[in-house]
């Protein structure tokens, strides 16, 4: 077998493990969430969840009072959280910020000694200066290309309506 033939045989193999998106709005911010996974709302009505046995997708959305300039919004997000040195971008036309962080945790196992699970969190947190919002993904380090591939569906599908 060539491997070109193998490469494709790889990409074909990967395609089964997509995750399909459905449109979702909150607020005043439109985004694409997992379709399949259990959703289940915020407490307080702000947003929503949604998970499979492996990850977990969350979306917090406020109004932002009183309205102010979008980065000065941003500034206030990114200090009350005290990240130091977020990666600042653009996100649906907007400054957003983004935090990935990096943990070992123990998941308990039927009759057995806990298992050590290492997990990726990805935090973005934006605001256009009227709305502001959190996003948070997490799902096991070693699913890292499917784990990849939600964050960045998920974080490039986030657009301002207006309402």
């Amino acid at each position: 077998m060539t491997a070109s033939a193998l490469v494709v045989l790889l990409a074909l193999a990967g395609k089964g493990d997509a995750v399909r998106m459905a449109d979702q709005q909150y607020e005043r911010l439109k985004f694409k969430a997992p379709a399949e996974w259990k959703k289940a709302p915020a407490e307080d009505g702000s947003g929503a969840e949604w998970a499979n046995e492996d990850m977990r997708v969350s979306m917090s959305v406020f109004p932002v009072d009183p309205i102010r300039p979008a980065k000065a919004c941003l500034d206030q997000i990114v200090e009350a959280l005290k990240w130091e040195s977020p990666m600042v971008m653009s996100v649906g036309l907007a400054p957003a910020a983004k935090r990935v962080e990096h943990d070992v945790v123990k998941e308990a196992k039927e009759g057995g000694e806990p298992e050590e699970k290492k997990v990726t969190t990805t935090t973005f947190v934006g605001c256009d200066g009227r709305t502001k919002w959190v996003l948070t993904i997490v799902g096991p380090t070693a699913q890292a290309v499917k784990l990849g591939q939600v964050v960045k569906r998920v974080s490039e599908s986030i657009k301002y309506g207006k309402k």
